[in-house]
């Protein structure tokens, strides 16, 4: 089937990467919005990368506080009871 509309007389003037950089950059908070909202596989992996380190190293403080509690008896590092017991479980 062939088209009976007219072409138009000149071409149009191509996108040009200033064109597109304009748009894009400056925008504060693109990154932490894009990378929330990503549906990539690859993202997605390294986010839980980062925050099982993370995880791992508050975990970590964690147990160095209950062990300087424990180091020697009457080691006040933890203030009350509940503190530790927080900490513990």
């Amino acid at each position: 089937m062939t088209s009976t509309l007219n072409r138009p007389a000149e071409a149009q003037q191509p996108v040009t990467v200033q064109d597109l950089d304009r748009n894009t950059v400056g925008r504060k908070g693109n990154v932490i919005v894009e990378w929330m909202t990503t549906t990539d596989h690859k993202k997605i992996g390294y986010m839980y990368l980062i925050s099982s380190v993370v995880w791992f190293c508050i975990g970590g403080v964690m147990a160095l506080l209950i062990r300087g509690q424990l180091f020697a008896p009457g080691m006040e590092m933890i203030a009350t009871k509940e503190q530790y017991n927080q900490l513990f479980t």
